[in-house]
């Protein structure tokens, strides 16, 4: 995409925001998300699903790249995991990671980015999607330490971080690593699940969170189980 076809702030036009009560509700339909993409894309038996092949399925172009922070927006921290672009009145989606991050943060920011995009296309018109313009960064050290705060005032990328959460770590995993009889090495659980140990403990306390949450005994089951 040349730098006259990247939308600019001011092209940037208002993007639907995820409206929920709590995080509970925002939760479900990242996961429901999640599993729409795991069946539209036949990843449902892959041992580590796969955020490369789901954005190839999707025809989303993916790029590595060491991120300058000339740019970068004014009120952005000089340095960036993922971006995320799309120019108006086009089909062409460029997804950009970070090169010099290591395997699990480039997996964890290209699920974030495509999590962005299941909601935008959940919530817009085929012809709304098409006609706006999209351009987005992530960065990984703007999370507030509080989970309910991020919730509060960042909903889109909290919701991002949960499509991330969910699609690479389902609920029939999780359940099976919150057995409480089960003595669990997060370390040689996150290297088989391609995250890292901070995705795999935060998986873990979303799906307690869940449960805490839930009126049945366990959280709805999901299509994968890796």
């Amino acid at each position: 995409m040349t730098n006259d076809q990247l939308p600019t702030e001011k092209q940037l036009l208002p993007l639907p925001e995820p409206h929920f009560s709590n995080r509970i509700e925002l939760m479900k339909e990242a996961r429901t998300l999640a599993q729409r993409a795991w069946l539209e894309s036949g990843q449902v038996s892959d041992l580590c699903l796969n955020p490369a092949g789901l954005a190839e399925f999707y025809g989303y172009t993916l790029y590595e790249d060491e991120f300058n922070p000339a740019d970068l927006p004014p009120d952005s921290p000089l340095y960036a995991n993922s971006s995320l672009v799309k120019a108006a009145d086009s089909g062409l989606i460029e997804i950009t990671l970070e090169k010099r991050d290591p395997i699990p943060r480039q997996r964890f920011s290209m699920a974030h980015e495509i999590g962005h995009l299941m909601w935008f296309r959940e919530h817009m018109s085929k012809d709304e999607f098409r006609a706006t313009p999209i351009r987005v960064w992530r960065h990984a050290a703007n999370r507030p330490l509080d989970d309910e705060e991020y919730f509060r005032t960042n909903p889109h990328d909290y919701f991002a971080d949960m499509f991330a959460h969910m699609f690479l770590i389902p609920n029939s995993t999780a359940a099976r690593l919150a057995d409480p009889e089960l003595t669990i090495d997060f370390k040689l659980e996150a290297q088989r699940l391609k995250v890292s140990e901070e995705t795999l403990r935060n998986r873990l306390y979303y799906y307690y969170l869940e449960l805490a949450n839930s009126s049945i005994a366990t959280p709805p089951k999901d299509f994968a189980s890796v």
